[in-house]
Parts: structure tokens; C-alpha cells; sequence
């Protein structure tokens, strides 16, 4: 792999982070660039983890949105574009999410 392709396996949202860019995954890219979220009781420590679990929930709301923008293709007749749009939609049923 030169860095540059995605891997992604099909359990990917079953808790087990699978998509890869270069040697890491795209969770820890993201956990490096956020931060700890969890809180530890210590003020100032759990003060920026507060900030970055704000940081990493918008950036969730907006990666749910972009999802959600796909499920319309579930109904399309092109094979590819159903495939997202049902994918997508199983997803957020996974979820809870009303769409």
C-alpha cells in the first residue's frame, strides 16, 4: 500500500475501525488530531477534552449529515448509487437516526 489508497472492510461501523490511510487508521488520525475526549477528574485536563469532545460532536453531526444525504439513491436504478443510498441507510437505522 503507498499511503494513498483506503481500505475499507465491510465491519467498519460494528466498532472496529478499519478504514487506512497510510500505516494508521482513520479513527486514530482523528483521535491525533482531536484529542482525548474522555474526562479524568483533573479540571484543567478535563476543561480541553470538554472542547475536544465539543470538536469531535460536531464533526460527527456533520459527517451524519453527509450520510444522510446519500440515502435518497436507495431508490435509484443504478446499481452503484442504490448500493450507497441502502448502505447508508442501514447505517443510520443502526443507529437509531431518523433520517
Amino acid at each position: 500500500m503507498d499511503g494513498r489508497e483506503e481500505v475499507r472492510d465491510e465491519r467498519a461501523y460494528e466498532g472496529q475501525p478499519t478504514a487506512q490511510k497510510g500505516g494508521m487508521t482513520v479513527y486514530e488520525i482523528i483521535k491525533k488530531l482531536l484529542g482525548e475526549i474522555r474526562p479524568i477528574g483533573e479540571t484543567n485536563a478535563d476543561n480541553e477534552r470538554f472542547e475536544n469532545l465539543k470538536s469531535m460532536i460536531d464533526l460527527i453531526y456533520v459527517l451524519l449529515a453527509d450520510i444522510n444525504e446519500i440515502i435518497p439513491h436507495k431508490d435509484r436504478v443504478e446499481y452503484s448509487l442504490q448500493r450507497a443510498g441502502k448502505y447508508a441507510d442501514e447505517f443510520l437505522n443502526k443507529l437509531g437516526i431518523e433520517k
